[in-house]
C-alpha cells in the first residue's frame, strides 16, 4: 500500500489550540496504557550511549508522549520535551509528575532546525508522519549536521485492518476513554459528548496517520537521500499486542561517539 500524505487538522497552524490541546492530551493518554512504545526504551538509550550522552531532546512531543512512563522503569536521563506549538496545558503535568528529570520548553522548537543549544539525542514519537519526504529529510539531516543521534518511533501502519477499521474504532475510543485523560475539563466534555468536535477531529486524524506512516522501506529511501559521513543507520519493526500496529523505529548516530 503506498504512502498517501492526506490532511490532518493536527497540522494546521490554524487549527484552535484548545482542540489541539485536547487532542494532544488523549494521545499522551492512549501512549501511556497501551503496550505500543514498551520496546522503545532500549532503542533510546542505545543511541544514547553510542552518542555518549545523558540527555534526551524530544520533537514534536504534543502532550509529553510515553516520558512519565518510562520514570517507572528506573530511566534516569534528562529529558525536554518541545514542540513547535506546544501544548502548554501538559506543562504543569510535567512539572508535577516528572520528578526534575522532564521539562516541557515552552517557546517552540522547528524539529527540521534544532537550535545547537539543545544537545542529546532527539526523539520523535507517533510524529514523523506528519511530515512530508522533503520535511522528514530535512529533520534527519539537520541531526547529522549537528552531530547528533535520532530515534524515530511510530505505531500506525499502512495495511488492510487499519484502512477498513481504524475510522469507527478511534471514534469509538474516544468516548470510550475521555473519562479517563487528564486534565478532565468541562471543556473536553462538551467538545465530546456535546458537540463531538475532538472524537471527530482524533477519528480522521489517527485514520489518515496510518496512510502517512513511514514504513521501513521508505525510511531506508530517506536516509539513502541523506548527505551523512561516518553515520550509522538502524530501521526495523518490532510486534505489539495491539491490533492493526507495531512499532516502526528508526535510530542513527555518528560512527565515532563524542568525547
Amino acid at each position: 500500500m503506498k504512502r498517501i500524505h492526506l490532511f490532518e487538522w493536527e497540522d494546521q497552524s490554524w487549527f484552535p489550540v484548545v482542540f489541539r490541546n485536547l487532542l494532544t492530551d488523549n494521545l499522551r493518554y492512549v501512549g501511556s496504557k497501551w503496550p505500543i512504545f514498551d520496546q522503545a526504551l532500549p532503542i533510546v538509550e542505545k543511541g544514547m550511549s553510542k552518542s555518549n550522552t545523558d540527555q534526551v531532546i524530544d520533537l514534536c512531543s504534543g502532550g509529553s508522549g510515553p516520558w512519565l512512563e518510562f520514570l517507572n522503569t528506573g530511566f534516569s536521563a534528562s529529558v525536554k520535551l518541545t514542540d513547535k506549538f506546544p501544548n502548554l496545558s501538559a506543562v504543569g503535568l510535567v512539572a508535577e509528575k516528572g520528578k526534575g528529570q522532564i521539562t516541557y520548553i515552552k517557546e517552540s522548537v522547528d524539529a527540521t532546525d534544532v537550535p545547537e543549544k539543545m544537545q542529546g539525542i532527539r526523539t520523535l514519537f507517533m510524529s514523523f508522519h506528519h511530515f512530508k519526504p522533503d520535511m522528514a529529510k530535512a529533520i534527519l539531516q539537520d541531526a547529522v549536521n549537528k552531530n547528533t543521534a535520532i530515534a524515530i518511533f511510530e505505531s500506525t501502519q499502512r495495511n488492510t485492518f487499519n484502512l477498513l477499521l481504524s475510522l469507527p474504532m478511534i471514534f469509538l475510543m474516544t468516548f470510550i476513554c475521555t473519562p479517563l485523560v487528564k486534565p478532565l475539563t468541562i471543556s473536553r466534555l462538551f467538545w465530546t459528548y456535546i458537540i463531538p468536535v475532538i472524537p471527530l477531529v482524533i477519528a480522521w486524524d489517527g485514520w489518515v496517520s496510518h496512510l502517512r506512516t513511514y514504513s521501513p522501506e521508505d525510511l531506508n529511501e530517506l536516509v539513502d537521500s541523506i548527505e551523512h559521513v561516518d553515520y550509522i543507520w538502524e530501521i526495523g519493526k518490532k510486534s505489539v499486542p495491539v491490533p492493526g500496529s507495531a512499532m516502526t523505529y528508526l535510530l542513527g548516530y555518528p560512527r565515532n561517539q563524542k568525547s
